[in-house]
Order: C-alpha cells, then sequence, then structure tokens
C-alpha cells in the first residue's frame, strides 16, 4: 500500500503555472513567426497571441503571489532592463532588415570584374532616359531560373537608378495577363521589355520577348538597345495587285511577319504604286526597306523607275516571289523586273522549281536548306539541320547568280548537289509530276535566298523564291523562317548593326553574391525570433529553477 502511495505523482499549480509560461512563451515565438512569413497579421498570428493572452492569466490565477513577485521585484527589475536591451537589439536588426530588402544589393567578389556589367552595357544604359520595365514569367517550379535571372535584371535596375525595374508574373496564376504578352501569349521562362507609361502601366500588347539563353547580359542589352530604337526604322509593304496582306493575320496573309517586325521595334506601313505614279511621287524619305511580297502581276517600267530611284539612295528591298503559270506572273523569267534585276544586280528568278530529294520535308518540293553562306547577317542564325532554326520552303523557285555581277552579290541558301531545277512547269502544275531531264533542268545545287549590294550607293536587294514561308501558316514553324526575315530587313535597313553588341561568356551558374527575400526571411526568424526565444526560455528556466530552492 505504501508503494502505491510513493508511486503517486502530484500536480501542483505551481507545475501547472510553469507549463502556461512556456505556452506562453511559445504563443509568442509562433505568433512572430507567422507574422515574418505572412508579412503581417494573419489568423495563425491571432491565435497564438490569444493562447499567449490565455497562458498569462491562467499563470496568474494558479499562482498569483508568484506572478505579482515576476512582474514587480528585484528580478523584474533586472528583467525589465534584459528585456529593453534585447527589444534595442532587435529593433536594430529590423531596421538593418528593412533597409537590406527594400535596397538591391550585389556584390562581384571576382578579381577581373568578370561578373560586372560591360562597358558597352553601362554606355547603352546611359542613354535610357524613360522608365523601361523587364517582365518575367515565372511558374513556382521555375524559382530556381527566376533567380539565375534576377541576379542579371538586379545590375540593370542598380546602373539605372530604377529606370529599369523588375515585376515577375505567375502564367499559371495569371494566365489572362501572360496572354496578352507576344503573338502567342508569355510562358513560363519568357522575359519581355517595355516602357511604362506615365501613368505606371505598360501596353503588353509592345512588349518585346528576349531570349536569354546563352549571354544573359548580351541578350538583355540588345533588348535593350531594340526597345530605345523604336520607330528609327520604318519598313513599307506592297499593297494591292494580288500582294501578300501584312494586315492579314490568317495562315495565307503575312500579318504574323509584320508583328514580328513591330515586336523588334520597327515601324510598317504600306504603299499602292499606281498611286506613287499617279501622283508623281517618290517612295518615302523614311522608309529603311521595301518588301514586295509577290504581286500577281509583272511590274511596269514606271514602278520599276521608283524602284531603282529609291535604291540609287540606299534604299533595301525585300523581294518574295512564287512558283506561276500565269503568262504575266510576277518575275517570270523574260518580264521587264527580273530583266532589271540581272542587268544591274546580278540576281534573276528562273521559271523552274527546286527538287530535293536530301534536304526536304514531307515532299521533295519543302525544303529546308542545305548549305547556307555567312557573308552577311541575312543567314547568320540559320542552321541547316536544326529544328527550330533552319527555314521550310514550299514549292521554291531557283534563282540565278550572276559570277561576273555588276555590283557584290552572293547566295544565301542554296539546296543540295543532289537537287535540280524542274523546268516543266505544267507537268508539276497539273499534276505534281516531275522528272529529271538533262537537256531541260538545271543540276544542282540551286540558290533560293540571294542577295546584292551595291556599295556605291549602299542598295540593297534580298531574292527569295518563296513567299509561303512568310505566311501565317509558316512564319514561326520552323522559327527560322522568322529569323530569316528579320535578319534580312536586319541587314538592309542597319538595324543589325544599331542594336548588336559583340559576344562576350557568362557563366551559367550564379556568379552573384547577393541576399534574396528568402535569405533575408531566414536570416529575419533566426535572429528576431529563435536567438531571443531560446534567451527568453533559458531566462524563464533559471528563474523557475531558482525561485523553487
Amino acid at each position: 500500500m505504501s508503494d502505491m502511495q510513493n508511486n503517486t505523482t502530484t500536480i501542483t499549480r505551481g507545475d501547472l503555472a510553469t507549463v502556461a509560461m512556456i505556452v506562453a512563451g511559445s504563443g509568442l515565438l509562433v505568433a512572430g513567426a507567422a507574422a515574418l512569413q505572412q508579412s503581417g497579421f494573419n489568423p495563425v498570428t491571432g491565435a497564438a497571441l490569444g493562447l499567449t493572452v490565455l497562458s498569462v492569466i491562467a499563470w496568474a490565477v494558479l499562482t498569483p503571489q508568484e506572478f505579482v513577485e515576476f512582474i514587480s521585484g528585484r528580478q523584474a527589475r533586472r528583467s525589465v532592463i534584459s528585456v529593453l536591451s534585447t527589444v534595442l537589439i532587435v529593433g536594430i536588426v529590423v531596421m538593418v532588415y528593412s533597409l537590406v530588402e527594400r535596397e538591391v544589393l550585389t556584390l562581384d567578389m571576382t578579381d577581373s570584374r568578370e561578373f560586372t556589367l560591360t562597358p558597352i552595357t553601362l554606355g547603352v544604359l546611359d542613354n535610357v532616359s524613360r522608365p523601361i520595365r523587364i517582365t518575367g514569367f515565372y511558374e513556382p517550379r521555375d524559382t530556381p531560373l527566376l533567380e539565375t535571372d534576377d541576379q542579371f535584371f538586379r545590375l540593370y535596375e542598380v546602373a539605372t537608378d530604377g529606370l529599369i525595374s523588375r515585376e515577375y508574373i505567375d502564367p499559371v496564376a495569371q494566365p489572362a495577363i501572360a496572354a496578352a504578352y507576344g503573338p502567342i501569349g508569355a510562358r513560363s521562362g519568357d522575359v519581355f521589355l517595355s516602357f511604362v507609361d506615365e501613368d505606371g502601366t505598360i501596353n503588353p500588347t509592345q512588349a518585346r520577348l528576349v531570349s536569354l539563353e546563352g549571354a544573359q547580359e548580351r541578350a538583355m542589352t540588345q533588348g535593350i538597345l531594340s526597345l530605345l530604337a523604336t520607330g528609327e526604322f520604318k519598313v513599307y509593304f506592297w499593297l494591292g495587285d494580288g500582294a501578300l496582306s501584312p494586315a492579314d493575320v490568317e495562315n495565307t496573309g503575312i500579318g504574323l511577319a509584320t508583328e514580328v517586325l513591330v515586336q523588334n521595334g520597327v515601324s510598317v506601313d504600306g504603299l499602292v504604286f499606281r498611286e506613287l505614279i499617279e501622283q508623281g511621287r517618290e517612295i518615302p524619305q523614311d522608309a529603311s526597306a521595301l518588301v514586295i511580297p509577290r504581286p500577281q502581276r509583272q511590274l511596269i517600267q514606271a514602278e520599276i523607275a521608283l524602284i531603282d530611284r529609291y535604291l540609287d539612295r540606299g534604299g533595301g528591298v525585300f523581294i518574295t516571289a512564287d512558283f506561276t503559270l500565269n503568262e504575266d506572273g510576277f518575275l517570270r523569267e523574260d518580264s521587264l523586273f527580273n530583266q532589271y534585276l540581272w542587268e544591274n544586280w546580278g540576281l534573276r528568278m528562273l521559271d523552274a522549281v527546286v527538287i530535293d530529294r536530301v534536304a526536304s520535308d514531307q515532299t521533295f518540293t519543302d525544303l529546308f536548306p542545305f548549305e547556307v553562306f555567312a557573308e552577311n547577317t541575312i543567314t547568320q542564325n540559320i542552321i541547316p539541320g536544326d529544328p527550330e532554326f533552319q527555314t521550310l520552303f514550299s514549292v521554291a523557285r531557283g534563282i540565278e547568280v550572276d559570277t561576273t555581277p555588276p555590283v557584290t552579290n552572293g547566295s544565301a541558301i542554296r539546296s543540295s548537289p543532289e537537287s535540280f531545277a524542274e523546268t516543266n512547269l505544267v507537268a508539276l502544275g497539273q499534276s505534281g509530276d516531275f522528272q529529271w531531264t538533262p537537256t531541260e533542268d538545271i543540276q544542282g545545287p540551286i540558290t533560293t535566298v540571294a542577295w546584292a549590294r551595291d556599295a556605291a550607293t549602299d542598295g540593297e536587294i534580298i531574292l527569295v523564291g518563296d513567299s509561303d514561308f512568310l505566311t501565317g501558316g509558316f512564319i514561326g514553324r520552323p522559327l527560322g523562317n522568322a529569323v530569316l526575315f528579320t535578319d534580312g530587313v536586319g541587314w538592309m535597313t542597319g538595324f543589325e548593326e544599331q542594336v548588336s553588341i559583340e559576344p562576350r561568356a557568362f557563366a551559367g551558374s550564379a556568379p552573384l553574391i547577393r541576399i534574396t527575400v528568402a535569405t533575408l526571411d531566414q536570416i529575419a526568424f533566426l535572429t528576431l525570433l529563435v536567438i531571443p526565444g531560446l534567451v527568453l526560455l533559458m531566462g524563464i528556466g533559471t528563474w523557475l529553477y531558482r525561485s523553487r530552492r
């Protein structure tokens, strides 16, 4: 019987008060942690504070004398001094935390300053005079990518004293906002540049997509240059006469190709050549380039003269032509315009369609590039065999390039040596039949894209034996079609020279030592809650131990 009495555990009011004190301290820690994590008062914080208050009341009720001594005795005075010291330290930490959280802090620890913006970039940023927004789209799973990109974006914000700012959007959580960017909407990992209007908003339809693959600084700086160059270049399109329409965004129009130019900061407009002739006007002085997208008739002498005068003053003309059986078809081999191109530029379109069994897609008339020449920037980004960055032409006409031309010229894209140019267009057009005929057809390789430049006048021409690659059904499939168009226009207008910078290698890892918001939260949790909480619990334990002696 005595053994049972000795094994009985007695819980006193003092023990319950001790539990209440521990619960009160824990409640304060939980409330502070919840408030810090959620950046303000929230239900968890409220519940924790409520538990703390109830625990303090329970402590006071269970051991009132002990409670009074705790808050009014000599130990209390010492505790007040300790609490005030702790509050002072915590206040200093909070001030530093708030300052660091608002600022953009980066640190380059390399002796060579390898991860500091280059002088070229800093020179570009000196020309930024109006606010620019970097808008990045990242799903939660792409947070590591966001952090890698953000280390570069921060440098631009610092270098421009905030004229360049950053904003990040989750395309899954906000699909309507993502859909408004670019021709096909924004995907996770996409980054756009745009000017910020006076009211603080941006126009997402005019935002520029920046490809950050490879050298991030180079890509971002080129994007800013392109944005700053908005409106400086203007491309006119031939309108009417059955030409492909720059306003038609369907599969049969070239509206998407026009949007690609606009997305790169190039203004576009249209010209009706018959009206120019009737009114005695020239091609406008602000024309950086002229696009002639396969009108369905031959050009008359007066129109050719307009183009010739435009080229004489340094203009550029981008010409596309298709296979045709019409005797009055555009750029027929014996047409006036074709003769003009041969005599003055050493280029002419052939009445022949290229057949290639080596570099072709679903049919032998769907041509991939077999050989690409990099004499200029027209095809610098075209990669034969790459599913994305190769071109795809449908029923392309061959082009003859004069080996002794009156001006500098050359081939940009050619078919394989096993290809040939079919001259029996009637059989090809009516039944799709073709057959190599040595006495009539032309042995490959055959040029499908050619260029010419007059060094005396700076006039330039690009001739493409296909127009389908510009239409909505082809312009982005593959991407090389759009690249050929934009790089070709860039070569003629000088746009590429103005917005390009020299390549520079950048590390793919995170080279900058920087303080992120997540890191700041961890530091704040440790310094504001964990350390003071441990000290508080140790103090309570010491006080309880001494009070029980």
